[in-house]
């Protein structure tokens, strides 16, 4: 087993220096989408070439060196006979190697082709039940929704924190999303204000869906801290669900969600990002949704992560009612395709355990 621990904190120093979406995080964001919800609801109509976003991300060192210790990893991993265990550190090793190579094609045509092969949900066959809940949500009405009064974000997040006597470091970056977790914080875009409403959804995301299971890690054990292949999905389709069950998602939440996908996929598919924006835009989304998501799902250069989490919500909700599912995942960094092994290095679960995917939430 210290082998497998040693194993782990290899891949988890990697992970920490591919950063895969620090490495994509755009610069000069504000002013960028600024200028797109401008044109958005500008007339005469823009041209859908005016519409991409012009971007920089942060210089990074070359990942060479990272890519060689995750082939030895791998092949470490290979050689552990018979072991579960082994056999998903390994391929959590394949997808960071898949992570670094996201990271050298920022800004190339390649991108777009290794996240289709990075995101579970970018292709078809995975994608289909998302896209038509994604249109019956942007058919929704109520898409011009009144924000209300604003607070800033990220004292919020440290009030709401210390209400629930919740240890939270909360720190403010330039990044294309609201919020997001590290192994030790909550990242929050800088100046970024929002409403209560907005804020306690934010929370509840990041802290009950993504900072508390990442903690509980570190007593769990491997492969915990770094998760099997494929969990960021799986995770951001329960956090979403922890949403629905403390009744934070609404309508505007339900119109990003559905536009983030839609975007996503309409780039993954071939398509123009402009011309969706456009396209979206004359179905009633506002241009500042807009402007936001076309910055976001451009990240590197068009990461469209986004494509992963509505074929996630769908895929993992009706599974979050079985205590087993809701204990792995409180765990740490889980999928449900591995809930049987990861259940099993837990050990029996404690009797009692509460079905309710928002218990101790």
């Amino acid at each position: 087993m210290n082998e497998l621990w040693r194993l782990e904190d290899q891949l988890l120093a990697i992970e920490a220096r591919v950063g895969l979406l620090d490495a994509c995080r755009p610069l000069g964001l504000g002013p960028e989408e600024a200028r797109i919800q401008a044109l958005l609801d500008s007339q005469p109509r823009p041209n859908p070439a005016q519409l991409v976003p012009q971007l920089a991300w942060p210089a990074r060192p070359s990942l060479d060196l990272d890519l060689h210790r995750l082939e030895q990893v791998a092949a470490t991993c290979a050689r552990l006979e018979s072991s579960e265990l082994g056999r998903i550190l390994g391929a959590r090793a394949l997808e960071l190697a898949l992570d670094a190579e996201l990271v050298r094609a920022r800004g190339t045509p390649g991108l777009l082709a290794l996240a289709r092969r990075r995101f579970r949900g970018a292709l078809p066959a995975e994608r289909h039940e998302a896209d038509v809940l994604a249109r019956e949500w942007l058919g929704q009405k109520g898409l011009e929704t009144e924000q209300g009064e604003l607070v800033d974000l990220a004292p919020e997040l440290r009030r709401l924190a210390s209400a629930r006597a919740i240890a939270l470091d909360v720190v403010e970056v330039d990044m294309a999303a609201r919020a997001a977790v590290t192994a030790t914080a909550v990242f929050v875009r800088r100046g970024a204000r929002v409403s209560e409403h907005q804020a306690a959804r934010i929370f509840a995301h990041e802290v009950f869906g993504h900072a508390l299971p990442r903690r509980a890690a570190v007593k769990s054990g491997p492969p915990f801290r770094i998760g099997p292949c494929g969990a960021d999905a799986d995770e951001e389709g329960r956090a979403v669900h922890l949403e629905v069950a403390l009744g934070h998602l609404d309508a505007e939440r339900r119109v990003e969600l559905a536009v983030r996908h839609i975007l996503s996929a309409h780039l993954l598919d071939g398509g123009h990002v402009g011309e969706g924006l456009l396209d979206l835009r004359g179905r009633g989304v506002p241009s500042r949704i807009l402007a936001q998501t076309a910055t976001r799902v451009l990240r590197g250069g068009g990461l469209c992560r986004e494509v992963i989490y509505l074929p996630a919500f769908l895929r993992v909700g009706p599974r979050l009612a079985e205590p087993e599912v809701e204990r792995v995942f409180r765990a740490g960094r889980a999928t449900l395709d591995e809930v049987g092994v990861l259940g099993r290095l837990l050990g029996p679960a404690q009797v009692g355990q509460s079905r309710s995917a928002t218990t101790g939430v």
